[in-house]
Order: C-alpha cells, then sequence, then structure tokens
C-alpha cells in the first residue's frame, strides 16, 4: 500500500481539548462557632446523590466545576422550617464536555449513601447552598465517630471525636448564639 493510500485510510486525529485543573483556597471559619455563625442551614444528612456540574465563566477565566449534591435531612440544627431533603454544592469533582475537561485538585466529593455533618450558606448562583468552608463544612460520620473531611484548623480539632461529644459541641455553640441573639434584641 501506498504512503498516500495509509494517509486517506489513516482517521483523522482528534484535537486535543484543554484541560483545567483548579485549587480551592478556601475562607475557612476559625472554631465552630464562626462556622455555625456563618451558615444559614446545618444539618446531619445522608447523600443520595451527586452529579459534577461546569460552571462556564465570562472573559478569560477558565471554566470551574462544582457538584451537586442531594442529600435527605437526618437531623436539623440550624434553619427554618422542617426540610426533608437539601440540595446543595461543593468545590469538588471533575467533568468532561465537548469542549474541555476540568478538575479540582485536592478536594475530596462527598459519597453518596454516607452521612455527613454540613453546615451551608446561600449559594446565590444557583439559588441555592454551598458548604461552609469549602470541604471544612462537612464532617463524615463514621461510626460512632466523626471524620474531618477538611484540614483546616476547625476541621482537625473534631476528627475522630465522638458523635455524641460533637453534637454536645453543637449545641453549645447554638445557645451561645441565641444567648447573644436574645442580649442583642434587648438592646
Amino acid at each position: 500500500m501506498s504512503v498516500a493510500a495509509l494517509a486517506q485510510t489513516a482517521p483523522a486525529a482528534e484535537p486535543v481539548k484543554p484541560s483545567y485543573v483548579a485549587e480551592v483556597l478556601p475562607v475557612v471559619p476559625g472554631d465552630m462557632q464562626r462556622l455555625f455563625e456563618r451558615s444559614v442551614l446545618v444539618a446531619r444528612v445522608r447523600i443520595t446523590g451527586s452529579a459534577p456540574v461546569i460552571i462556564e465563566r465570562s472573559g478569560k477565566l477558565a471554566p470551574t466545576v462544582r457538584t451537586k449534591h442531594t442529600a435527605d435531612v437526618i437531623a436539623l440544627y440550624k434553619g427554618r422550617g422542617q426540610p426533608r431533603s437539601v440540595e446543595f454544592y461543593q468545590t469538588a469533582g471533575s467533568a468532561e464536555n465537548e469542549r474541555y475537561s476540568v478538575r479540582i485538585a485536592q478536594q475530596a466529593v462527598l459519597v453518596t449513601g454516607h452521612e455527613y455533618f454540613v453546615f451551608l450558606a446561600p449559594y446565590a448562583f444557583f439559588n441555592s447552598y454551598s458548604l461552609v468552608g469549602e470541604d471544612n463544612g462537612a464532617f463524615e460520620i463514621t461510626g460512632s465517630r466523626i471524620r474531618a473531611v477538611g484540614v483546616a484548623e476547625v476541621s482537625r480539632v473534631y476528627d475522630n471525636m465522638p458523635v455524641k461529644r460533637f453534637l454536645a459541641e453543637l449545641r453549645f455553640v447554638d445557645d451561645e448564639a441565641l444567648e447573644r441573639a436574645h442580649d442583642a434584641n434587648r438592646r
């Protein structure tokens, strides 16, 4: 077979699509009290579904990705009403479309089927919620202990703590917040 014949039968090389890797440098509350104060919803949840979502950005900004989680609410510690489920976003994961691939470096995606304590703040971009302090706003429940998802000090303090003690800390912070709100209303 001639070189010309080979060139005609060889498949055309597909163009290489760009790949973007983003690092996350979150603003992380310094302690449980601030984590609680920045949250509008604090709950124990079971993740029922997760899906990566590519976010297109204008101008010369590279695209990024978020993982959209849906979760059953097991217990509500801060928030309004009695939601049975919640949807929130986490800056983590990877996704690909026809034009490029996007990945968030060094951020573990919350696992479907696992239980977590989550601290959520409003996320206007999707009219939803996102984790406060990114992965530092989630604590996995493994048996009778807490596993910190994040690596900041606010997370490390609670890593491997018994769930009962974590709940006691959460109630203490909530009681302090209620007391401060009551004192502010009396002025």
